[in-house]
């Protein structure tokens, strides 16, 4: 087999990067959630039902002082699919798949190797850079 060019890993790279900008702010927007928040989604809680996609937070919310973790429920925006968080979501656990940890159970995970999970402080990042940049280059 040969292996890839220097371009095909810069471009699978930058189309990670795309992804994971995409979801983020894309999520974020569909669920009002903080960043702390939506650096605790729990990937393997994450269940498709029709035109709706249901997931769980590892963590309790900030003003969350007992009982069972938070549910989310996205629905598939049926107009446009370029901006669905469902559809997004779902392709973005497609995409990064086999590059998760084992110990890693949030959604979202760093574009660069060794692609650990990311923090509040790093989606903030990437939803403000995505903002400052525009929506249209999502």
């Amino acid at each position: 087999t040969m292996l890839p060019s220097l371009a095909e890993v810069l471009e699978c790279l930058a189309c990670l990067k795309h992804f994971t900008c995409k979801a983020v702010l894309l999520t974020a927007l569909a669920t009002y959630m903080r960043t702390s928040e939506l650096a605790s989604i729990d990937h393997s809680s994450i269940s498709e039902f029709g035109d709706k996609l249901v997931f769980n937070l590892l963590r309790p919310r900030k003003t969350q002082f007992q009982g069972p973790l938070a549910k989310f429920v996205l629905k598939r925006f049926k107009d446009d699919g370029l901006v669905c968080p469902v559809e997004c979501i779902l392709r973005y656990l497609g995409r990064t798949a086999g590059l998760r940890h084992r110990d890693d159970s949030t959604l979202f995970i760093s574009a660069k190797a060794p692609h650990r999970a990311v923090g509040a402080s790093s989606i903030a990042r990437i939803s403000w850079r995505q903002l400052i940049g525009g929506v249209n280059h999502l």
